[in-house]
Order: structure tokens, then sequence, then C-alpha cells
């Protein structure tokens, strides 16, 4: 068994440079193009499993990478997935100034939170068999290679839209 994990594709507030969190935006014109040449991609691999956030523009990433498999894939929703709340600083730029207050700030959604609330989807999909992609967010993969103990393979700490790596680790508790 394999597990990747992919962001989604570009949306507007994306191309601006904000934070979306959970606004739920679609996927821009130019991101459905990028989408499309990376869902080819994947298709090399035979994915048993896709798991989504219920956010939008995940959604949308997980359905045409479904699409370009060679088993019919319904992805599977899970809350879990969904992006950090940045409570006061979502559709703000972010700046240098804005990084430096974001975890200060109570209106923010906590790494603890969000571990919390991955911990049962990380715990369902350590269960299956066969590879297994998650199409989430740049928070959730940051919480789960320096929170959760996971290793991004080619290694990195953050990922841009529709960049997407293999996960190497277990869940732990």
């Amino acid at each position: 068994m394999a597990l990747y994990f992919i962001r989604h594709a570009q949306t507007l507030g994306n191309a601006a440079n904000v934070w979306v969190g959970r606004k739920d935006e679609s996927i821009t014109a130019a991101g459905i193009v990028a989408l499309n040449n990376t869902a080819e991609k994947l298709s090399a691999i035979e994915f048993n499993h896709i798991y989504t956030s219920p956010l939008q523009r995940a959604s949308e990433t997980a359905a045409a990478i479904a699409q370009t498999q060679r088993l019919k894939l319904e992805p599977k929703v899970r809350i879990g997935l969904q992006e950090r709340d940045f409570g006061v600083f979502e559709g703000k730029a972010k700046t240098s100034e804005h990084r430096n207050s974001l975890d200060q700030d109570a209106s923010v959604e906590l790494h603890t939170s969000m571990c919390e609330r991955l911990y049962p989807v990380m715990k369902e999909v350590a269960a299956l068999q066969g590879n297994t992609l998650l199409v989430s967010h740049s928070a959730v993969f940051k919480c789960l290679v320096e929170h959760m103990g996971y290793v991004a393979k080619p290694e990195k700490i953050s990922l841009n839209n529709l960049e997407y790596v293999q996960l190497i680790g277990q869940v732990a508790r």
C-alpha cells in the first residue's frame, strides 16, 4: 500500500496569494487546465481509494482525478481533510506580518485541533489495502508532516497547487 497526498487545483484566492481557508471556492480556468494534465499523469498510478476534503476546490480535484483512473472510483469525503480555519485572516494577503501573527490569533484553528480531526481519517486510511490518494489543502499537508510525523517523498514541507507526494509513516497516538 502506498499513500499519496495532492493539494487541490488553483482558486482565485490562491492566484491572489490570500488565505482561502474554509471559504468554498471553485477552481479557476487555469486550474482546470493544469488539473487535467496532472490527472493524466496520475492515471499511471492505480488508486484503490480516493479521499477528499468536502470543500469544492478539493472535491472537484478529486473527481477529475477519479475520472482518469482505470478503476472508476467515487471519492470519499471526510470533513477531517478540510482546510484550516484561518479566522480573521481568511481573505487577507499572505504577508510576513500576517504569517507572524497567525498562530497567536484566537480566531485561527489550532494545530492540535487539526491533528484531532485528522487522526480518525489517517487511522481509517492506514487500514486500507492498495494505493490511496488524499486530496486536501496546504495547511492539512503541513499538519501531517510537521505535527503528525509523516514524511513526504520527495521531501517537502509545503505544496503548491496540484503538487503531489507520497506520504511515508503511520498514524501514531
